[in-house]
């Protein structure tokens, strides 16, 4: 594992919600944390679609990069969806999501 250190801006009021919601002490463990329920949300939405028999519509950088930067909408997710519908936040932020 490679570790890198660096200096970075930090928004107080964001790092204090997310140690809060993760039950984290310190800047590290809520950067680790944070970093890892990202990509646990990732495997679980990986292992819902692959379930479900769809392909996985932010395969492509470009447009996975598009929907983080936008929100979860689900015509930004996958053009046939209906569009403007939100997904709801507590889905896309909970580790509970089941996906």
């Amino acid at each position: 594992m490679a570790v890198t250190k660096r200096l970075i801006e930090v928004d107080d009021e964001k790092l204090a919600r997310v140690r809060n919601l993760l039950g984290t002490t310190t800047l590290k463990s809520t950067v680790d944390t944070a970093l890892e329920e990202v990509l646990a949300l990732d495997r679980r939405r990986r292992a819902l679609l692959a379930e479900r028999g769809h392909e996985d519509p932010l395969a492509d950088p470009d447009r996975r990069q598009a929907v983080w930067r936008q929100g979860l909408t689900t015509s930004a997710i996958h053009p046939s969806w209906p569009a403007g519908r939100r997904w709801p936040s507590a889905w896309i932020r909970s580790s509970k999501l089941g996906w």
